[in-house]
């Protein structure tokens, strides 16, 4: 959902290799895992509580958390599970079982902490609102971020205005390499990407507003795409809205020294006495 690089994939298919690693390190560094309006029922990234009694169960980054606490003495917090829903097997495992609706645990998690109330709807931050070009520390043809040794980072250009060709660009993903066209944009700048699959089908991708302002930060590892036969050059900093912790500020140019207008010339004149 909302990143055109990793789409849903059936039960028989395989998971992004990239991401999936990144799975299996947050499995084995999770001291706490919070469950919130999930069966668990052996979906891939859930398999980590008890896998040894339940062979088959394969909810990986929430079982982990669970059984290291059931160690003497525990090696981590534990699974809190949130859920109306029994889970398939993590239910007498959990350290904290909460049967109820989330919107009433958070509200009353919330009103405890004494924190604001949460906005209904979200405006994303206006330098992400409406440009289609903008300014990424990301390499234009891999999309990965670029490193920096000294200074700011090397900013290039990202188009993603309606009808700019482009390409999903992270190699671990089911559809690398595939290409298509951006051929909407919603009103909180979220784009919709008409992606022809390695199917031969074209397939309707929506990419998050997030994305932009991640990428303007520097945030993620990678761009889900990048553009296609777009020039490797820094962008001029008349047409890129970047973001203010990747981009130096440019220094002021020394302007005209002031100097005073110049000040009519005054006669002084003196009465003589007539002799």
């Amino acid at each position: 959902w909302f990143d055109p690089s990793n789409p849903v994939v059936k039960f028989s298919g395989s998971l992004r290799t990239d991401l999936f690693d990144w799975m299996l390190e947050l499995e084995d560094r999770a001291d706490m895992c919070l469950c919130c309006g999930t069966s668990l029922s052996g979906m891939n990234a859930g398999a980590c509580v008890f896998y040894a009694s339940h062979p088959t169960s394969t909810d990986r980054v929430a079982r982990r958390p669970a059984k290291k606490s059931t160690k003497t003495p525990p090696a981590a917090l534990g699974t809190v599970i949130i859920n109306l829903q029994k889970t398939r097997s993590l239910d007498e495992y959990s350290v904290i079982r909460i049967w109820a609706r989330l919107d009433d645990v958070f509200g009353m998690l919330a009103q405890k902490l004494k924190l604001d109330p949460i906005p209904q709807s979200f405006s994303p931050p206006s330098q992400v609102r409406t440009p289609d070009l903008f300014a990424v520390p990301y390499d234009p043809s891999s999309g990965l971020k670029v490193a920096t040794l000294v200074g700011a980072p090397k900013l290039f250009h990202w188009n993603l205005s309606v009808g700019q060709s482009v390409k999903i660009a992270p190699k671990g993903a089911s559809n690398a390499g595939c290409e298509g066209t951006v051929i909407s944009r919603s009103e909180d700048g979220s784009r919709v990407i008409a992606i022809r699959e390695k199917d031969g089908r074209t397939h309707k991708r929506w990419m998050g507003f997030w994305w932009i302002d991640s990428a303007l930060r520097g945030a993620v590892p990678c761009l889900p795409i990048v553009n296609t036969g777009a020039a490797h050059t820094q962008p001029t900093p008349k047409a890129i809205v970047a973001h203010p912790s990747t981009t130096p500020k440019p220094a002021k140019k020394p302007g005209p020294k002031k100097t005073n207008p110049p000040q009519p010339a005054t006669t002084q004149t003196t009465k003589t006495k007539p002799t």
